[in-house]
């Protein structure tokens, strides 16, 4: 399960985790009181976290078998004259492995962006 603008330290996500009942977490810590990214998966699901920052959090599911795939949850850049940054990231993701891919999650209009760099939805 992903979750953008978590809004929450380290500490309450480790609750949030406990009480969901999920294997594992991993969290980008939020800046000020804003922003904050956090996974969290069940062991069962092979899941390998790539990388991460403020904006993204790339990972793996099912890593080592046939049907692979990855997932990027995402958050787009929230200040507009930065959100050509924000294409400019998935961008670079989806070049850095060959493997059908989800991303999901707050991607704060950068479809405008990407018109105006010519890409597609």
């Amino acid at each position: 399960m992903f979750i953008a603008e978590t809004w929450m330290d380290e500490a309450r996500l480790k609750i949030v985790k406990r009480r969901l009942k999920f294997d594992h977490m991993v969290s980008v810590p939020r800046v000020n009181k804003g922003g904050g990214l956090v996974l969290f998966w069940k062991e069962s699901k092979n899941l390998w976290v790539k990388t991460s920052s403020k904006n993204h959090i790339d990972c793996i599911v099912g890593g080592g078998t046939k049907g692979a795939w990855r997932f990027i949850g995402f958050y787009g850049e929230p200040i507009i004259h930065k959100r050509h940054e924000s294409w400019e990231l998935i961008q670079q993701l989806h070049s850095q492995f060959n493997l059908p891919w989800q991303c999901a999650g707050d991607f704060n209009e950068i479809v405008k962006g990407a018109e105006k760099q010519g890409g597609s939805n």
